[in-house]
């Protein structure tokens, strides 16, 4: 646990002591009066002004200082070198990304006088570097050491800490020297550095206290703030019905069109009003059949429409006229509507002003056959001799999101398919990518955006409420909202209640690919190298490029110059198989595919009940033995608290593990866990294989020297050989940066090798250790 913190160097702290021990203030004797005059000025609340150097995703923003008695035991367990050890100086760490969200917060407890102070470390992150397989020993209850290194007149102390901590295979100790002074009484400097774990930082922080306020802090007793424990508990209920899905064979001559968006996401946008109207038709006029593909813009997260469009054009026989706009879509379609067995009913308007109104829109539409529109484009509809089925214009305003979907629910969720549901998350406030939403609409899928944190009651109960009357494993489209919860409390309300998470909201054309079938011969064929010419190395470094199909990645440059495994959505068997045939067809010798993420779609195991996980289980081995994918990526982050899964808990319990080695041993032969860093390293003996935890993030942010630094830090915190290091590869890292870090590493020492040669190794030479948390 402890890092420590940030300032100035020492020879200034040390010049200001003196001069202040000349006179400017009174000079404190002994150790024991120097300890008791600190506290009067380096105790309040600080924060940052300024830090170096700039750390990976967070930075230390907010330090409390306060005054602790040694004789209370909640904070930790005294081991003294003097049998009078006295107060203590509580500082309690924030650390925060730069839009001030919470990464991750720690606590040192300083011994004011003499002696040592240990106690249990109440973080496990390594603040200075978030994306590393290392953290503070948590289960340690002396694991980290503070002892007072001395005391310079009344504003500046220095300290030392040594922490237990944990790579993939060690214990080892870490010790941090530190100091801070007060210039000024409103100016606090702080500075550490780190052995063996080599951070160092220097930060300046501004008193946020006035004088009376840090006087009254003074007081003994239990300092600094507590964690925030808002834990998500998830519910266990469940309601299990199979449900299937259905495909169509384009027709030889077919109609089939495309339509060019245009990049404008604002809800007062007419541009936007009419891509959200053809979404909604594209939705309608695929039901039956492959009817209507659109191409995004530049800059759209799901990158490859284009690339999607003219492999359907060359490998299907689908023409994909042009259409010229939105308006000649429209007429086109709907003067074709009868050779497309289409019904359009008519048109629910929704009101520009109140995001929810579109939503609840494309529920009617889905259910009513209707379009979507704004009130821009009433004149459109009546050229079109199109009538209006409902209108949302004004209704809702004033009205809260769980008055609205309330409204939506009791008026239409009896009529909505109970094996889909829609969350139009992502950008939100006066924007939206709804992407996603033409396979609601296709679906007669419920759409809503509700809060699925537990401190929000009104609209989780809700959301919970919508989900327990969903059917068997059901798929929960879309994503959630960026202003209100977070990717782990929407993805274990889904795992809670049965089922699988397929995103993002920015998933396009969807309705048009589950039409699209697969030929009948073709048989999906995964790359496979040679197990029996492992090169030797000491470390084996294995590439992941998560969300890299999801995200556009495989178009990035570099492809095909390293070892690399890609994750494949188990859904997107069942939803557009036509994709991940392009996508195998496409790999080159040096493209691997990997199964994700931890079941037949986006789930978390330890949220999902433990009486249907086997089944679920078993779902996706099906689908990975179609797809010729022999090792599976697992994620689960149901147990987070705090705003970035990066720095929660993500590991995995030894019950959900058993579960995953019962697997099939030759159908699947290893196991990846986490997202960033994680601490789940098992070697099943009876089954021979292994379930590795990545063990480092690379941050897209992250400089190719730096990146090429942390690896070999990671290396020599791992000594025993070979060292396994599953790296994940954030999607807007290209191959080609990824290329460029490895050849700042020995290649005598360090090789990249494929997902199934990495497995090989850990399988036979398990050199980490062997721990669930």
């Amino acid at each position: 646990y402890l890092s420590l913190l940030l300032i100035p160097s020492s020879s200034g702290a040390r010049a200001r002591g003196r001069a202040e021990a000349e006179g400017e203030r009174p000079a404190a004797g002994a150790a024991g009066a120097a300890g008791a005059s600190d506290s009067d000025r380096l105790v309040g609340e600080w924060r940052v002004a300024s830090c170096s150097p700039a750390l990976p995703l967070t930075g230390l923003a907010e330090l409390q200082i306060s005054t602790v008695s040694a004789a209370r035991r909640e904070t930790g367990r005294a081991t003294s070198l003097d049998p009078h050890l006295g107060p203590l100086l509580n500082l309690t760490r924030r650390w925060k990304d730069a839009s001030g969200r919470r990464v991750a917060e720690d606590r040192v407890l300083v011994p004011a006088v003499s002696g040592i102070y240990c106690t249990r470390p109440i973080s496990r992150v390594w603040p200075y570097n978030i994306y590393l397989g290392i953290e503070y020993d948590i289960q340690n209850e002396n694991g980290s050491c503070t002892s007072l290194v001395n005391a310079e007149g009344e504003s500046l102390i220095r300290y030392r800490t040594c922490s237990a901590m944990l790579s993939a295979q060690k214990r080892f100790t870490e010790c941090a020297e530190a100091e801070a002074f007060v210039d000024a009484y409103d100016k606090l400097h702080y500075a550490l550095s780190t052995s063996p774990t080599n951070a160092s930082s220097t930060c300046t922080f501004s008193r946020v206290q006035s004088r009376a306020a840090a006087a009254a802090a003074r007081h003994p007793g239990l300092g600094g703030s507590r964690l925030d424990t808002d834990a998500y508990i998830p519910r266990q209920d469940f309601r299990a019905t199979a449900a299937r899905r259905h495909q169509a064979d384009p027709v030889q001559g077919y109609l089939t069109y495309n339509l060019n968006l245009t990049n404008n996401w604002t809800l007062t946008s007419q541009d936007f009003q009419l891509s959200a109207m053809m979404i909604g038709l594209q939705g309608l006029a695929n039901r039956d059949a492959p009817v209507l593909y659109l191409t995004y813009p530049e800059g759209w997260d799901i990158s490859y429409t284009s690339t999607v469009r003219d492999y359907l054009r060359s490998s299907r026989p689908l023409k994909l006229q042009e259409l010229e706009g939105p308006i000649d879509a429209l007429r086109t379609i709907i003067s074709n509507a009868k050779a497309l067995n289409l019904s359009i009913s008519g048109y629910v308007v929704w009101d520009t002003e109140v995001r929810e109104s579109l939503v609840v829109a494309y529920t009617i539409a889905g259910v009513r056959d209707a379009l979507v529109i704004s009130k821009h484009q009433l004149p459109l509809m009546e050229q079109f001799g199109l009538k209006e089925v409902e209108n949302l214009n004004k209704m809702f305003r004033g009205k809260s999101p769980a008055e609205i979907y309330g409204w939506a629910k009791q008026k239409y969720f009896a009529a909505c398919n109970r094996t889909v549901i829609v969350w139009a998350g992502g950008e939100c406030n006066t924007k939206m990518k709804p992407g996603v939403m033409d396979y609601g609409v296709s679906n007669r899928a419920f759409f809503t955006d509700l809060d699925t944190r537990t401190q929000n009651t009104e609209e989780y109960n809700m959301a919970n409420g919508l989900l327990e009357e969903m059917e068997g494993d059901f798929m929960m489209m879309g994503w959630h909202s960026y202003c209100k919860d977070f990717e782990h409390t929407f993805t274990t309300l889904a795992s809670a209640n049965g089922g699988r998470v397929h995103g993002l909201n920015t998933n396009p054309n969807l309705s048009f690919m589950t039409r699209i079938s697969l030929p009948s011969n073709f048989t999906f064929q995964n790359r496979h190298s040679n197990l029996d010419s492992i090169p030797s190395a000491n470390v084996y470094i294995t590439l992941v490029q998560t969300d890299g199909l999801g995200l556009g990645a495989w178009d990035k440059p570099g492809r095909g110059k390293l070892p690399y495994a890609w994750e494949v959505m188990m859904p997107d068997l069942d939803i557009q198989p036509a994709l991940l045939q392009m996508f195998y067809e496409q790999a080159s010798e040096n493209d691997f595919f990997v199964a994700a993420l931890s079941g037949p779609g986006y789930v978390y195991p330890k949220a999902i009940p433990s009486k249907i996980l086997p089944s679920r289980l078993l779902a996706m081995e099906r689908s990975m033995n179609i797809l010729d994918l022999h090792h599976l990526v697992i994620f689960d982050a149901s147990a987070a608290v705090g705003e970035h899964t990066v720095t929660e808990d993500t590991t995995l319990s030894e019950p959900v593990v058993k579960e995953y080695f019962r697997l099939n041993r030759t159908s699947i032969q290893g196991f990846l866990n986490g997202y960033g860093p994680t601490f789940t390293n098992v070697f099943d003996n009876a089954t021979q294989r292994a379930l590795l935890s990545f063990d480092y993030y690379l941050d897209p942010e992250r400089s190719i020297q730096d990146a090429a630094s942390d690896i070999q830090l990671l290396a020599r915190l791992n000594p025993r050989e070979p060292y396994l290091l599953a790296m994940h590869v954030r999607e807007w890292s290209t191959v080609e940066k990824v290329e460029q870090i490895i050849s700042m590493l020995d290649p005598e020492v360090y090789k990249v090798v494929p997902i199934d040669q990495f497995f090989t190794i850990a399988n036979s030479n398990p050199t980490f250790m062997n721990r669930y948390t």
